[in-house]
């Protein structure tokens, strides 16, 4: 029996110390912690001070308690690091892309200037139907599934049909460049057709890298 608690007295914050490590490297790297190291978290501290009230070394209460109070911290951090991080830096989240394409395809519909059309710097599809933000960045939404550039293909090919082919390549030799372009788009007074240009979109000039076979630096010889 003395065995078992001395291994049980070492063993067990031992494990819930690894686990806490695991959560801290995956909130360094802005990941969510694994369900499995919460659980396993919870069973060697609870371990831990079952052994340290019942018989074992007395340390062990408040080395359990300092292990869980490390692994709330650590929580807490993603919470802390969203609200600080500028409008300009977040991209609220949507559904789909077939979602996201009949809102914009919606808004095309009423519109009676120029529209932007584009993925900014952190991913995310620019919302046309929206005013800019406090800081002057464009509203946008990242998408849960599918490529945000080809999302802003398949709008520019919805609105110039054929014509949106020689836009669509150049667009894809920007991308594959590393550099971001946006779309802008408008109708001529009297004329029930598009007209766009491409512009680059201030503090936005890079092109971020999406796993897409068609947005990738081998696309520029398609």
């Amino acid at each position: 029996m003395d065995v078992v608690m001395a291994l049980g007295s070492f063993c067990l914050p031992a494990l819930a110390a690894w686990d806490v490590l695991r959560i801290a490297g995956s909130v360094s790297r802005s990941e969510a912690p694994r369900f499995g190291n919460l659980v396993s978290l919870g069973i060697w501290s609870g371990g831990t001070l079952y052994v340290g009230s019942h018989g074992g070394p007395a340390f062990l209460v408040p080395v359990a308690c300092v292990l869980l109070g490390a692994a709330a911290l650590l929580l807490v951090v993603p919470v802390v690091r969203a609200l600080r991080t500028p409008a300009r830096g977040r991209a609220m989240r949507t559904g789909t892309s077939r979602r996201l394409f009949r809102r914009i395809i919606a808004t095309t519909h009423t519109a009676s200037g120029s529209l932007m059309l584009g993925v900014t710097a952190d991913g995310g599809v620019i919302l046309p139907d929206k005013p800019p933000l406090e800081d002057g960045a464009p509203p946008r939404v990242r998408l849960t599934e599918g490529c945000p550039y080809c999302l802003v293909e398949n709008v520019l090919a919805h609105l110039l049909e054929l014509d949106a082919a020689p836009f669509i390549h150049a667009y894809r030799h920007h991308v594959a460049s590393g550099e971001n372009r946006v779309f802008v788009v408008g109708r001529v007074d009297g004329t029930p057709g598009w007209t766009t240009g491409m512009a680059p979109l201030a503090g936005h000039e890079v092109a971020p890298a999406v796993p897409c076979r068609h947005h990738r630096p081998a696309a520029a010889s398609d």
